[in-house]
């Protein structure tokens, strides 16, 4: 009587790993106090336009919606002579709080604070915020009619480059935060390549 031996079949999977430009951009740390670093700079450039007509009239920085400021514009009303007209701008909640939200993301990893990932999280996402209700709510503090004229608010280099830091600073730190929380699924992200090799005889 002839026995059958019969052996399983072994399939053998390998997987290969490639890395991620991603991975190296956020294990960079400097780049996320740089950030806030240069999100406090654009707090001293222009963050609101003030025009009447295609005439630029005022402008307002950062510091200036933090700290408060006077807005003097000449504006020409008809056939009249060019008149004086002020607005007294108060320091804005919502400029302080960016502005403060920069200012903690960069101090916390000068510092090396133990868990700067997890604040420079929070405060980005918080100066973001500021920022974004800032830009939907100036218009409102500057009552039109106290400028006499046909007048519009834009939003100013500073402004767009203050929030686009910000956000970068926030998005990286919460990168850091999840490859130090979760690091196999952020460091070893990959993009498998599988292969079997043929069956051996």
């Amino acid at each position: 009587m002839e026995t059958t031996t019969s052996q399983p079949e072994q399939n053998k999977k390998v997987t290969i790993e490639i890395p991620t430009n991603l991975n190296a951009v956020v294990r960079k740390r400097p780049l996320v106090p740089a950030s806030y670093g240069l999100g406090i700079v654009f707090f001293f450039f222009s963050f609101f336009v003030i025009k009447c007509g295609d005439t630029k009239i005022a402008t307002v920085s950062g510091i200036n919606l933090v700290t408060g400021k006077e807005i003097t514009a000449n504006t020409s009303l008809g056939n009249s002579s060019n008149s004086s007209n002020s607005k007294s701008v108060d320091p804005n909640v919502w400029a302080i709080i960016a502005l403060s939200s920069a200012v903690i993301g960069l101090g916390v990893y000068l510092i090396k604070f133990k868990k700067e990932e997890l604040v420079g999280t929070i405060v980005g996402g918080l100066g973001v915020t500021a920022l974004a209700i800032l830009g939907y709510t100036f218009k409102d503090s500057v009552n039109e009619a106290d400028l006499r004229g046909m007048v519009t608010i834009s939003l100013g280099f500073g402004y767009w480059g203050a929030l686009v830091c910000i956000l970068l600073a926030g998005i990286l730190s919460f990168l850091r935060l999840r490859i130090k929380t979760k690091p196999a699924e952020i460091i070893n992200y990959q993009q498998p390549t599988e292969f079997n090799p043929g069956e051996e005889n």
